[in-house]
């Protein structure tokens, strides 16, 4: 299902005249669902969308924000945009406030193609390319919009990978980082592990909360003015067998590894370098979203 089949010419408002986002959103409803709506309801709409009920509301970026309307299984799919010669005005309910957006994309997917696929997250990704984003923008016509391959030929119907859900690394610590501070950055910072990178951060191993709190116990019998040369260091800790995944990788099956292998989160690499953790909460979101 590419997205060329459901935005067809004359679902695409350039320019689109309006005085909020709600009326945008208004405007690009198909006649059925926006007839009959004054600016209030499409005011409550936008506000029910950002807090995820009958859809979710997703910002791309200051200028481009994105819809998508919960739809039923039998539901007809359909794709609307809106290119405003202006930045529309920002709404005191807006959450990120000041400066409304350019551009608005609104769908409509079968729920199976909203939620059992990362057909938003797909979308997402290929609107933040630099590339698509400008030309976006920049369009002055359908023709203009037509002509973005990158975003037309997008097929939302490709299954949710391990990029769409992954945490980006935020906490590694390196082999010769002494222990102690191994300890006292995952008690403050609340880590149930933590990746020992190297110098071109390649997973070298990882720490578990287990694996510390033993060797912290050990230290505590360790005298205060004791040589820190001769302390422990995360090399001393960490675990060597080490299973990641990729970030391209196709997310139920990382999740099954997980699952037999009773682990809470795997260390995401690219091209051999960690870039982010996959976790358990995520992965279930992502799975409760898909039923």
């Amino acid at each position: 299902m590419r997205l060329a089949e459901l935005l067809t010419g004359e679902r695409i408002h350039i320019p689109m005249n309006v005085g909020s986002v709600a009326e945008g959103l208004l405007q690009l409803l198909p006649h059925d669902a926006g007839a009959g709506r004054g600016v209030s309801d499409g005011v409550s709409l936008v506000a029910r969308l950002r807090a995820g009920e009958g859809g979710v509301a997703r910002r791309v970026s200051r200028q481009v924000l994105v819809f998508n309307l919960r739809g039923g299984e039998e539901d007809e799919p359909w794709a609307a945009l809106g290119v405003a010669p202006e930045p529309i005005p920002g709404e005191a309910e807006d959450p990120d406030g000041g400066e409304g957006p350019t551009a608005i994309l609104v769908l409509r997917l079968p729920r199976a193609a909203a939620f059992g696929t990362g057909a938003i997250e797909n979308l997402v990704r290929a609107l933040r390319d630099p590339a698509v984003h400008s030309a976006l923008l920049a369009a002055a016509s359908s023709e203009d919009i037509y002509s973005i391959a990158a975003l037309m030929d997008l097929d939302l119907a490709e299954r949710l990978r391990v990029v769409h859900v992954l945490t980006p690394l935020q906490y590694r610590v390196f082999p010769d980082t002494p222990l102690d501070e191994v300890l006292e950055l995952m008690a403050r910072r609340e880590l149930r592990s933590l990746p020992v990178v190297g110098e071109d951060l390649q997973v070298l191993g990882v720490i578990t909360g287990g694996e510390a709190l033993r060797h912290a116990l050990e230290q505590l019998g360790v005298r205060q003015d004791a040589d820190r040369s001769s302390l422990a260091k995360a090399r001393d800790v960490m675990s060597r067998t080490v299973m990641c995944v990729s970030e391209d990788q196709d997310l139920l099956d990382a999740a099954k590894v997980m699952a037999n292998r009773d682990v809470s989160q795997l260390p995401v690499v690219r091209e051999g370098e960690i870039v982010g953790v996959l976790t358990r909460d995520a992965v279930l979101k992502a799975v409760l979203g898909a039923r």
